[in-house]
């Protein structure tokens, strides 16, 4: 990541790591940590669901190969797919399409819903989002409270589902859903996950 510096970051890894975000059956340590690291470095992880399993072995098949990128490269690499085609290998061809910085188009259209956001709508949704998931309505810990709960919950992947999902649910009970125009803020599902950003 430092030698990209700042011009543009691909890499193709065999992780050993299974997680559900990039479609395998299952999660393991590794998978979580992987998980980790990519969401604290803003990374990207544009493995696409196919109906292959990209490692194939007498042991079984998961999907451990993965396709990271920056946010530079994420609009560059395009058709991400596992082949067919026979490898010689346990693991299988993976293909794709890198663009050169003219062809790409300016604008990244990811799948979201976006909402009008205020002051007062906030204040709103973190109510609505405590109630939802703790007894600590009105006391300001939330975070305090979320660190809490998912260091007591054994699977942190579905513990974190389960946040993704309430926070989406109090979204929709708080704002206004707009299409278009006026200061906007999403709640996106990219690469399986969800985040609130500026858009």
């Amino acid at each position: 990541m430092q030698f990209a510096k700042g011009k543009g970051l691909l890499v193709a890894s065999d992780s050993y790591a299974r997680s559900k975000t990039w479609h395998d059956v299952i999660a393991n340590k590794r998978g979580r940590l992987l998980k980790d690291f990519v969401i604290e470095n803003r990374l990207h992880i544009i493995n696409e669901e196919s109906r292959l399993t990209n490692f194939e072995s007498n042991r079984g098949n998961s999907n451990v190969d993965l396709t990271l990128t920056d946010t530079k490269m994420v609009t560059l690499a395009k058709e991400w797919q596992c082949n067919e085609q026979e490898s010689f290998s346990e693991h299988q061809i993976i293909a794709f399409r890198v663009e050169k910085h003219r062809e790409a188009t300016c604008k990244h259209t990811h799948h979201e819903i976006k909402y009008v956001t205020s002051k007062e709508g906030y204040k709103k949704y973190e109510k609505i989002f405590i109630a939802q998931n703790f007894a600590l309505a009105g006391s300001g810990r939330l975070d305090e409270g979320l660190c809490t709960a998912i260091a007591q919950d054994k699977d942190i992947e579905i513990t974190s589902e389960k946040y993704q999902d309430s926070m989406t649910a109090a979204c929709r009970k708080t704002f206004q859903v707009r299409k278009g125009g006026g200061k906007r803020y999403s709640v996106s599902r990219h690469h399986g996950g969800r985040r609130r950003s500026p858009s």
